[in-house]
């Protein structure tokens, strides 16, 4: 009587999602009543592993005092065609800079276009002077600013990971009536891809309230929430997920330094 468990480690994070699916599940199993195999909950299903994926990416490169950066224009007519170029160009005069600095650049980009905002580039990139990103920017628009967020230490990425794909949605839908097929995301190629282990699991049932391994924590969403249960929408079959965190000791603080 089976389970799936999928388990990814990347960086800091180890994640592992366990559920049952269409051919493996307990002999006898019930699917819930309310599961919904539609169009709708397999695009709700897609949104989900495209927001996996680049969780993966973002915790698996990407660490503390790295940065996410917002280039903003100051006018809004400009269109996705124009962000788009745009965006080359700018990646294209950053990664010169950054070699001058012996900088290796790493990052992950998505356009956001609200009706209601000026259009904007979100991009996650490695530690380096801020100059070196906003003088960067102004060789691309003159009409246009830089804000910077540094990441955090908590190691999972989940929640700004979540926000590039729902924000980059609308974005994604004009493409697409516009006949174009294109990308959630954008990435360096030099970015490490995890990858998800498979395993089969001969159990009934899975543990209603994992522990962490040694040397890790499990992870608390904004909501105080460390493990997370469902049903899934496409196959009507429980599932579970739930993130682990490496614990790393605190540095011995030894006064300021400029």
């Amino acid at each position: 009587m089976p389970y799936v468990k999928r388990t990814v480690k990347a960086g800091d994070v180890i994640e592992t999602w366990k559920g049952h699916t269409k051919r493996i599940h307990p002999n006898g199993a019930k699917r819930a009543k309310n599961f919904k195999d539609t169009e709708k909950a397999q695009m709700d299903a897609n949104e989900k592993r495209a927001e996996a994926n680049l969780r993966w990416l973002m915790n698996a490169n990407f660490s503390k005092n790295d940065m996410h950066v917002v280039l903003q224009y100051w006018e809004k007519p400009t269109s996705i065609e124009e962000m788009e170029e745009d965006a080359r160009k700018f990646l294209s005069v950053l990664r010169k800079e950054c070699k001058k600095c012996g900088i290796v650049l790493k990052y992950v980009l998505a356009f956001e276009t609200k009706r209601m905002s000026n259009p904007h580039i979100h991009i996650v990139l490695n530690k380096m002077n801020m100059e070196i990103i906003t003088e960067s920017w102004a060789k691309v628009t003159k009409l246009g600013s830089a804000n910077f967020k540094p990441l955090d230490d908590r190691g999972n990425h989940a929640e700004l990971a979540s926000y590039f794909i729902k924000e980059s949605k609308k974005t994604v839908e004009r493409w697409k009536k516009g006949q174009k097929h294109k990308k959630r995301f954008w990435c360096s190629k030099n970015l490490e891809h995890p990858e998800p282990k498979y395993e089969i699991i001969q159990s009934n049932s899975w543990k209603k309230e994992p522990k962490a391994r040694e040397g890790y924590a499990l992870y608390k969403d904004k909501n105080g929430v460390t493990v997370h249960n469902g049903v899934s929408e496409i196959t009507g079959y429980a599932w579970q997920e739930y993130f682990e965190v490496k614990i790393h000791p605190n540095p011995i603080r030894r006064g300021k330094s400029c």
